[in-house]
Parts: structure tokens; sequence; C-alpha cells
């Protein structure tokens, strides 16, 4: 389950730093990845 958490937060990371992002745009690709954890870990 912790792999997962951290796979999912390196994407993110990956997503946020490979793409100049506007703020906004950033918490989407957290909060998506969030939930995607969430679907991930039930």
């Amino acid at each position: 389950m912790r792999d997962q958490a951290v796979d999912v937060a390196l994407a993110a990371a990956a997503k946020l730093i490979a793409e100049e992002v506007k703020p906004a745009k950033a918490k989407k690709i957290i909060d998506d990845s969030i939930d995607e954890l969430s679907t991930k870990l039930n």
C-alpha cells in the first residue's frame, strides 16, 4: 500500500515538474492523484 502511495505521489510530482502549470492546474493534478490513490487502495 505504501508503495502505491509513493508511486502516485511521484507521478503527480513528475507531471508538475514536466509541465509549467498554473497553481489551479497543479492543484487539480494533485487532487486527481489523491483520488486515484483512494481508488487503488479500496
